[in-house]
């Protein structure tokens, strides 16, 4: 059997998941809503937009992002489930308060992995943090010491892609 056409023989494009996160508040984001534009897939946001995102660095392997598509023949509706999970390191009251206050708000999430490409999350309704789990404890390999935060999102388009050369301006 043959692999149809255009469709790669291989899913595995990234290496080690998420390089970077960047969140905003969604409020502020649909604040500017002129200021961005999606065509064909790809977000363009202005500077003022992009200037609202906050970046967290990410261990190797310490996140992933998921966007699936669901889609119900007999009625033809098509949803996208998309889910990020990240774990950010802890080691302060003040850091797990930032944490905690990040399920309080919904964000627009920039998703950028290891290859440089980088996708918009919650341009449509938002993601949400749904679940904050504290964990500690030594594997051998890694330091599971953190937050591991589940965020989830609904959308009715694929996460679009946006250009990293506009996510890190020269």
């Amino acid at each position: 059997m043959t692999a149809p056409a255009g469709i790669p023989r291989s899913a595995k494009t990234s290496v080690s998941g998420l390089k970077a996160i960047y969140l905003a508040l969604k409020e502020d984001v649909a604040a500017l809503a002129s200021d961005y534009t999606i065509t064909a897939g790809e977000v363009v946001f202005t500077t003022a937009t992009i200037d609202l995102f906050a970046r967290y660095v990410m261990q190797k392997e310490s996140a992933s992002f998921n966007d699936v598509l669901t889609f119900a023949p007999t009625t033809g509706q098509k949803v996208y489930d998309q889910s990020l999970i990240a774990m950010f390191a802890i080691n302060t009251i003040a850091k797990t308060a930032a944490i905690e206050a990040l399920c309080d708000n919904e964000l627009v999430a920039i998703l950028e992995d290891y290859n440089g490409l980088c996708v918009v999350v919650g341009l449509e309704r938002g993601i949400d943090a749904i679940t904050v789990d504290y964990s500690t404890g030594v594997d051998g390999t890694t330091d599971l010491n953190g937050a591991s935060l589940t965020f989830a999102a609904k959308s009715s388009f694929k996460s679009p892609d946006i250009s990293s050369d506009f996510v890190h301006p020269v």
